[in-house]
């Protein structure tokens, strides 16, 4: 099976992710914040937001690529019908993608939309 992080799986304007963040409902880990609200469409959209504070701009970009990774490959597990905003706190050079995965799992199961956990309303 070859997963791709396709146009339509992402959330394509701004509005719509500062609607996610101040509407939706935040969970937070140590090292991130993720924001979940419920869409009308039967599809999970993902988007990332990085802020200057996070560090430089090499830095920015591997942790969003890092979180878009652990997207890419675990979407299959995650509920449809959801908008998924991620924003980073901390960065470290020492942050693997398996970190990622971890943290950003763990923040979807709290957030009751991996498919085996209850769906927030």
């Amino acid at each position: 099976m070859r997963l791709f992080f396709k146009k339509n799986e992402r959330i394509p304007k701004n509005d719509e992710v500062r609607d996610c963040i101040w509407k939706g409902r935040r969970f937070q880990s140590i090292e991130t914040n993720l924001y979940c609200r419920a869409n009308s469409l039967k599809r999970t959209r993902f988007a990332i937001s990085a802020a200057k504070k996070l560090g430089k701009a090499h830095e920015r970009v591997r942790i969003k690529r890092l979180y878009r990774e652990a997207f890419r490959l675990n979407k299959h597990l995650l509920s449809p019908g959801f908008d998924i905003v991620v924003k980073p706190k901390t960065y470290s050079d020492s942050y693997k993608y398996k970190d990622a995965e971890k943290v950003f799992l763990g923040l979807c199961g709290k957030a009751a939309i991996l498919k085996s956990s209850k769906t927030i309303k």
